[in-house]
């Protein structure tokens, strides 16, 4: 077995490395630099991380580190001082200094981006966004990550729903400045999120409902919204994209500050036929067509910043509307046919932010509205027709009270949100129609500490989280405790342990039923609780970083749905569940070359049901693997940067997954896809221009993802980007 699984391998390893060296067998070496890091005293810091996103190196004994011209903004951190972000020149030898943390000083500290909306929790890991790439959503940032799963098409306009470690899409809570966007019990559309309003993302595994509260049982991701920086500048960018299968795309943004004011604005518009040919299972020889499949939509956004001595204000809004034609699966296409979606949804968020001494607030007020109207009374085969309109408010307010000083952090947090869900069926034939309406309210209170301690060149970090929920139905008190110790010396180590629980509100779309002739809702659903163990450990120096981690988090009361005979085969919602999730990572990332630098991540899941019975027998699925979770995922990115250009190769391999709850039925075949980047870059005076292109399933490999619904072979999109900066 195990020489079968490691042949698997061989023939996409040996083609992996046939494209990496035709990619690199020309290359031109970058001009070596030696960055000195200093305190405000001259004094040289040692173990400072310098980073451009796609490398990190660090300092040595004498403050000093040699990086190659490759890229003109470096990210300086260092424990016990400010993170400093500053350009480069082609220097051979530059100076910069950290100024200390326990410096305070209020202006920086409001103003600053990276801060306002973050989670400030520990253990929590960042991604910023690859601009050299075209990237078409925000679930497309996840693609190189290994503990990430989508079982949605990878096209634009399709909705792009993630699930992390395992666990289920709706056990991720995704937030927005730390604001929640799906706490009421759904899996979240990122396909909602242009890459033009992102600055960073905050990823936060295992359960954490003291952090976010509802839904965050597999972890959350908290998306950090850009804002201009308090200098007189201006900034307009714009970005044209087109692709297989009739797609285009249009993004414009704007970012201007003056004085004491910011303004940022965003629109973007695209459509896409997204008719593709696939071949199913049953004739695999067959060439077939996946067609009523187009999708077009539009999405604004705009904010305002105010920057006083003080205090900062700062609204936002999102919104934007959407035409999705729903084709079914392919084993029932003639009853979905015409089957379309309308909808919209509308953000806002307005916040205050002051710091006196050791303590700054932070609040915020936030209404958010999404409506979709479901259509399919016209298919071929009329047997399912539908009609009906189901509209989700979300209104309340959030405040964050934070104090700190030398090595301690302490906040306490007030939130309040009430969900409105409307739904309603139109009248059909002899069908009279229904509406119901729900309303759910939640006030929460939470508390936070962190210790830090430092002695020499070690480091330890100690934080807890504690919140109280209370709804009309139960009362929720969620925990999390993690701890990290670290050494930074010539080689960086660190150990991080952490354990939280959480807990899910069953979604209204479950209690209530979305509209399927084959499901019936249950308003009797209860909870969903979880508790997760973690544990990683990581070694780096400038030139590799290796990392490996395990976590077990079990769920009980899990939602599942199960055949019920009521006049034929009907499928209904049940709190009959018990799992248990164990998960293995492993990370490497190596910097073979200044300009070479290959990154392997790999997840092995082991998701199995538990469920008993009412009498506490074990249920006839008990110890089966939960559907759709893939028990092995890795992914394997080469990236080679020179100035001008940037190639990026990947290889990722995703491995078998059940159907259905008894693991009787052969399960999905494993399948692999083999990713190219290629873009290239200049900048001259105040213009940066890029050009890009994606080429997507090189080998044109033809797979499922999901039961009946197949993914796009061999596919590609360019784009041109051009800003202005002033």
């Amino acid at each position: 077995m195990r020489y079968q699984l490691c042949h698997r391998f061989i023939k996409p390893l040996v083609m992996l490395c046939v494209l990496i060296g035709l990619l690199v067998v020309t290359p031109l070496f970058a001009q070596e630099i030696i960055l000195q890091v200093q305190d405000s005293a001259g004094h040289a810091i040692s173990g400072v991380s310098i980073t451009d996103g796609s490398f990190f190196a660090y300092s040595d004994s004498l403050g000093q580190a040699h990086i190659s011209y490759s890229s003109k903004v470096l990210r300086f951190s260092h424990p016990g001082y400010h993170e400093l972000k500053t350009h480069i020149s082609k220097a051979s030898r530059q100076s910069f200094t950290l100024q200390d943390r326990e410096i305070l000083l209020p202006v920086v500290y409001v103003q600053d981006s990276a801060i306002f909306g973050s989670l400030d929790a520990l253990g929590s890991r960042q991604i910023h966004p690859d601009t050299d790439f075209a990237v078409q959503n925000a679930a497309e940032l996840f693609a190189n990550e290994s503990s990430f799963h989508s079982a949605d098409t990878r096209l634009l306009g399709e909705q792009q729903s993630l699930s992390l470690l395992g666990s289920l899409s709706r056990h991720t809570l995704v937030m927005l400045d730390g604001l929640p966007l799906n706490n009421a019990g759904e899996a979240f559309d990122f396909s909602k999120i242009s890459l033009s309003q992102i600055e960073r993302i905050e990823i936060v595994k295992g359960s954490a409902s003291a952090l976010g509260g509802s839904s965050a049982i597999g972890g959350i991701v908290n998306i950090i919204s850009k804002s201009p920086s308090h200098k007189n500048e201006l900034k307009l960018a714009s970005e044209s994209s087109i692709g297989s299968f009739e797609a285009y795309k249009e993004d414009l943004s704007a970012f201007w500050a003056y004085a004491k004011w910011a303004f940022r604005a965003q629109y973007a518009i695209y459509t896409a036929k997204n008719d593709f040919a696939y071949s199913p299972w049953w004739d695999t020889a067959g060439d077939y067509k996946r067609d009523h499949n187009a999708k077009n939509a539009q999405d604004y956004a705009f904010g305002a910043q105010y920057q006083g001595a003080k205090h900062a204000w700062d609204y936002s809004y999102r919104g934007g509307h959407f035409r999705k034609e729903l084709p079914g699966p392919i084993n029932f296409l003639p009853l979905y046919d015409n089957a379309h979606s309308d909808g919209g949804y509308s953000q806002h968020s307005l916040g205050n932010k002051w710091q006196k001494g050791s303590f700054s607030n932070e609040t915020k007020l936030f209404y958010q509205y999404d409506s979709n109207h479901y259509k399919n009374v016209d298919s071929s085969n009329n047997a399912n027709p539908k009609d009906y309109i189901q509209s989700q408010q979300n209104v309340g307010f959030q405040n964050r009270l934070n104090w700190a000083k030398t090595q301690h952090k302490a906040g306490i947090l007030l939130e309040y949100k009430r969900l409105n869900y409307w739904l309603k069926h139109y009248p059909i034939g002899t069908n009279p129609g229904m509406e119901q309406n729900q309303r759910l309210d939640n006030l929460a209170f939470g508390a936070s500490y962190a210790l830090k301690c430092e002695l020499g060149d070690f480091a330890s970090e100690s934080q807890l989280n504690l919140r109280q929920d209370f709804t009309e139905e139960n009362d929720y008190f969620t925990q999390r405790f993690t701890q990290h110790f670290g050494y930074e010396g010539v080689l960086k180590y660190s150990l991080d342990a952490s354990i939280g629980t959480g807990f899910a509100m069953p979604s209204v779309y479950d209690m209530y039923w979305i509209g399927d002739s084959e499901t019936i809702g249950n308003p009797n659903l209860k909870s969903e609780t979880s508790r997760t163990y973690a544990l990683e450990a990581a070694l780096e120096n400038p030139w590799f970083k290796l990392s490996c981690g395990v976590q077990q988090s079990e769920i009980e009361d899990l939602i599942k749905w199960q055949q019920v005979n009521l006049f034929g085969p009907i499928w209904k919602p049940f709190n009959v569940g018990s799992a248990r999730i164990r998960n293995l990572e492993t990370s490497a990332d190596l910097q073979i070359l200044p300009w070479l630098k290959l990154d392997s991540k790999l997840s092995l899941s082991e998701a199995k049901d538990f469920s008993r019975d009412s009498a506490g027998n074990p249920s006839a699925i008990y110890g089966k693997y939960l559907t759709y979770t893939p028990r092995l995922k890795s992914v394997s990115t080469l990236i080679a940067e020179q100035k001008y250009a940037v190639a990026k190769l990947s290889y990722s391999y995703t491995g078998e997954q059940y159907k259905t709850e008894d693991n009787l039925i052969d399960p999905l075949k494993a399948y692999d896809n083999l990713d190219l980047q290629l873009a290239l870059k200049h900048e001259l005076k105040s213009w940066k221009l890029r050009l890009s292109l994606n080429l997507n399933n090189l080998l044109n490999k033809r797979y499922e993802v999901y039961s009946y619904v197949p993914q796009p072979g061999f596919n590609w999109h360019t784009a041109q980007g051009i800003s202005y900066e002033l």
